[in-house]
């Protein structure tokens, strides 16, 4: 599991990485070092008056 996460890490198709009910800490170390040499994905600036809702995408919406 940890080799496909690092591969969707790399496509830059992740914000966050974690576990659920059942994932155990040999988990956890598993995958941080599988992602440890992905760079973070740039952050993007937050605009006054702009609802910003992130996915794989951003939305932008501007109010009056």
């Amino acid at each position: 599991m940890a080799d496909e996460i690092k591969r969707i890490a790399l496509d830059g198709l992740v914000n966050i990485l974690g576990g659920c009910c059942g994932t155990t800490p040999a988990h956890i170390e598993k995958i941080a070092l599988a992602v440890q040499e992905v760079s973070n994905q740039e952050k993007p600036v937050l605009l006054k008056n702009i609802l910003g809702l992130s996915g794989l995408g951003s939305l932008e919406y501007k109010t009056r």
